[in-house]
């Protein structure tokens, strides 16, 4: 399952087409909890927080209860 994480192409992450459509973040931060590691990335109107799921990032969906 890694081999998938290790071949995708940039663009096609999360975090790629986040990039893509919003450019760079204004900034970047980490934030814990017992179980996860989240990336948030913050743009002046909106921001966007990533999952780390064994090193890939994912877009997180709170709705989403496999976290």
């Amino acid at each position: 399952e890694i081999s998938i994480f290790l071949s995708t192409k940039g663009w096609e992450t999360d975090r790629g087409r986040i990039h893509i459509i919003n450019g760079y973040p204004e900034k970047i931060s980490y934030e814990y909890n017992n179980q996860n590691e989240f990336e948030i990335w913050e743009y002046t109107n909106r921001h966007y927080i990533f999952i780390n799921n064994s090193g890939y990032y994912e877009l997180y969906d709170p709705n989403n209860r496999n976290y």
